[in-house]
């Protein structure tokens, strides 16, 4: 083995190890059905910026779901693990769930108020033109297609 290919072996079980140790200062926390949760056209993925018009849903193209879970978590001392949603379509009613893992460093001594937004994407496919009602953590939503979802982040 050559000193170069021992030294990059060795660079890598010390990240790993530290890795580890780090990992057991971390607090996870589950975020289940919680938030809102908006309808997007595919193409724009995401939520608009605030301040911003959201893009309008065309009739025939494919929707999303998008669903912000916790519109705050603390960008120096937590971390996304996972986050997904799924939709489903019963007629014009669109029932939606989410969950998220949410790691925080218990080891920071200080966490800076800025925000990471916790979020998922997932798909509802096509929708026909018409009034569907979005069901997702206890809220009920209508949304009217074609047209544009506002809903509050």
């Amino acid at each position: 083995m050559s000193l170069r290919h021992l030294t990059s072996s060795l660079a890598l079980l010390t990240c790993a190890a530290v890795a580890t140790a780090c990992d057991d200062d971390w607090k996870r926390t589950q975020l289940a059905d919680q938030g809102v949760a908006c309808l997007v056209p595919a193409e724009q993925g995401t939520a608009p910026e605030p301040n911003m018009d959201p893009d309008p849903i065309v009739v025939g193209d494919e929707v999303f779901v998008y669903v912000v879970l916790d519109p705050c978590a603390t960008l120096q001392c937590d971390r996304v693990e996972s986050a997904s949603c799924e939709a489903t379509l019963d007629g014009h009613v669109i029932r939606v769930t989410s969950r998220a893992t949410v790691a925080t460093d218990t080891d920071a001594s200080v966490c800076p108020t800025m925000c990471l937004a916790v979020q998922a994407t997932c798909s509802v496919g096509a929708l026909p033109a018409g009034t569907y009602t979005v069901l997702h953590a206890g809220t009920t939503r209508t949304v009217t297609l074609p047209g544009t979802d506002v809903c509050d982040q």
